[in-house]
């Protein structure tokens, strides 16, 4: 069976504009959909510190610090509605990067609602949440072998 695909180009999309908010760069469509931009650029922040870190609950935080570390980097809760915070280890350090939910903050993953601990543990582990609420974390992807949930 053949697979369907609905060719959307940029210009196409920007042609169903009924509200222009920057020229044709930006507009919001007939369904109320925002239209016409490349892509999305988000925040990347390098984690190269062993010292306790509080991570931002937006865009794409690496974990790049390569000494032996005891640190428990913080993810507060997302504002509800955050389409994706990603985590990735960018590390080749096999020492467990440890995350822990800010107070009362949990994951909801396919294994279990009540973790509010994450550990990566390998380069290229990669975590992609979603804000349910200021208070849960969902998981977007299911979680690689170098991502491991568990509570505190």
């Amino acid at each position: 069976m053949a697979v369907t695909v609905t060719q959307q180009l940029l210009n196409t999309l920007r042609n169903q504009y009924l509200t222009s908010l920057y020229g044709r760069r930006a507009g919001i469509d007939p369904n109320e959909y925002e239209i016409g931009p490349k892509d999305f650029r988000v925040q990347i922040e390098n984690i190269l510190t062993t010292a306790a870190t509080t991570l931002s609950n937006f865009g794409i935080t690496c974990l790049g610090c390569t000494v032996v570390s005891s640190a428990i980097y913080t993810l507060q809760g997302g504002a509800p509605g955050v389409q994706t915070k990603q985590i990735v280890q960018t590390s080749s350090s096999t020492l467990g990067y440890v995350i822990q939910a800010g107070s009362s903050v949990t994951f909801l993953t396919t294994g279990g609602s009540s973790f509010n601990q994450m550990t990566f543990a390998c380069i290229g582990a990669t975590q992609e949440l979603i804000a349910l609420s200021s208070l849960t974390w969902a998981t977007k992807n299911t979680a690689n072998s170098g991502v491991t949930f568990s509570t505190f």
